[in-house]
């Protein structure tokens, strides 16, 4: 494991679900400098086509509110499939999280999110792969 400031880097595979380009952009970057392997997905139905035929990722970074299929969607199918049920889930939003999709992912933040926040916890999940972590983060500048 490599440090780069107060941050290791993790290798491991991330798929970004996000409708938002820039957003895509800025996370893959980041993500990218951090050392993971990042893969993204524009809607549900490209997440979970990516996520049955493409080679699994470590973690997902998951919007609720997406075109086509939502990704509450994707989450309630990443949860009842075994294959894929093992997978951390980050729920990304600025919206509401409903308790149903609380309980069913891994953490939650609300945008806008702290970059070094998700950094770490990116990195303690891919250290604790197998662990039932579940976490829920403030947003960025919140002292909630």
């Amino acid at each position: 494991m490599t440090e780069r400031g107060s941050l290791p880097i993790v290798a491991g595979r991330i798929l970004v679900v996000e409708d938002d380009a820039d957003t895509v952009e800025v996370l893959s970057g980041l993500l990218a400098d951090a050392g993971y392997e990042v893969g993204a997905a524009g809607d549900g139905v490209s997440a979970l086509v990516n996520l049955y035929w493409s080679p699994l990722p470590d973690i997902i970074l998951l919007d609720l509110w997406m075109p086509v299929v939502p990704g509450r969607d994707v989450l309630e199918q990443v949860r009842r499939d075994p294959v894929l049920a093992p997978i951390p889930v980050v729920v990304l939003t600025a919206a509401p999280v409903p308790p149903p999709v609380r309980s069913a992912a891994t953490a939650v933040m609300q945008k806008p999110f702290d970059i070094a926040c998700l950094l770490e916890l990116l990195a303690r999940l891919a250290g604790e792969r197998d662990g039932g972590l579940a976490l829920s983060l403030s947003p960025a500048g919140s002292n909630a």
